[in-house]
């Protein structure tokens, strides 16, 4: 999410908000000296009232605001202008066809779809992690850490809140670079984050040292897992995540024994590893 003094600023200029702020804000000390909507504030409330009237099967729903007020202040950086009704307009729109690839996670009624929406999401996600990096996979599932307690929230608000501003707009870059693919390569960066911390995450011993350490990604270059995720679609294919989206731990084995990553000597031993976990024997 941009800076609250971008928000608080009446001319919503990017310019104008680092200025009048230094560089630093007090958010207790700025929420507190608002009196009044900015130009910007309003712009953002009525986005949101329109995107919950036009969707009206989503209706406003949690995380929404940060994908408003991240194009907000994109596009106002990049207009090197004030805020302008061209800008409201541009960023609804922009928001309303990120939705046609977003909606499904973002409708209450499919929560509990298999098929589709959030819990399709994460098992999703799983088959995506179990493919690349099978070891570190089984290492979190052992601890007890799934999906839903961290990659959820990546997949949902597409990297928002892991990150400032600029390293969020340069993980956007790298989404949106593929068109209708959003999905895809949300899924593959996903995947890349977290193989990014194998060696320190295999080193954790308990759900409460990992936990904590994927709410908060290490602050850094955020190049080094765009290289991996770009590299495996370069090797697979795009749309790779999209074919095993509903594999089974089997047919996820023999992919990666159809690869190359594992050897078809493993499978057998593999596939009793998983049962005997799953106390299936």
């Amino acid at each position: 999410m941009p800076d609250l003094v971008f928000f608080t600023t009446e001319s919503g200029d990017v310019k104008d908000a680092h200025r009048e702020s230094g560089g630093h804000v007090d958010p207790e000390k700025e929420c507190c000296s608002v009196q009044h909507y900015t130009r910007t504030q309003k712009a953002l409330k009525r986005i949101i009232y329109m995107i919950a009237s036009v969707n009206k099967g989503l209706g406003y729903v949690q995380g929404m605001n940060e994908f408003v007020g991240l194009l907000l202040y994109a596009f106002c950086e990049e207009s090197n202008e004030h805020f302008t009704r061209h800008i409201e307009a541009s960023t609804f729109f922009c928001f309303q066809t990120l939705l046609t690839f977003l909606g499904d996670d973002f409708c209450r009624l499919l929560d509990d779809d298999h098929t589709t929406g959030v819990i399709s999401t994460v098992r999703h996600f799983d088959n995506v992690v179990r493919f690349f990096d099978p070891e570190l996979f089984y290492h979190l599932e052992k601890l007890g850490v799934c999906a839903e307690q961290y990659a959820l929230r990546w997949i949902m608000l597409l990297f928002i809140q892991e990150f400032n501003i600029v390293d969020s707009l340069r993980v956007w870059d790298f989404l949106l670079s593929f068109g209708d693919q959003l999905r895809n390569t949300t899924m593959f960066v996903a995947a890349a984050m977290i193989h990014s911390l194998r060696d320190i995450l295999l080193q954790q011993d308990s759900l409460s040292d990992v936990i904590p350490m994927l709410h908060h990604f290490p602050e850094g270059n955020v190049n080094p897992f765009l290289k991996i995720a770009m590299r495996w679609i370069l090797k697979y294919g795009i749309d790779f995540t999209s074919k095993i989206k509903r594999c089974t731990v089997e047919e996820i084995i023999d992919l990666r024994c159809e690869h190359g990553l594992e050897k078809r000597g493993l499978k057998k031993a593999v596939s009793k590893w998983v049962s005997t976990f799953w106390g299936e024997e």
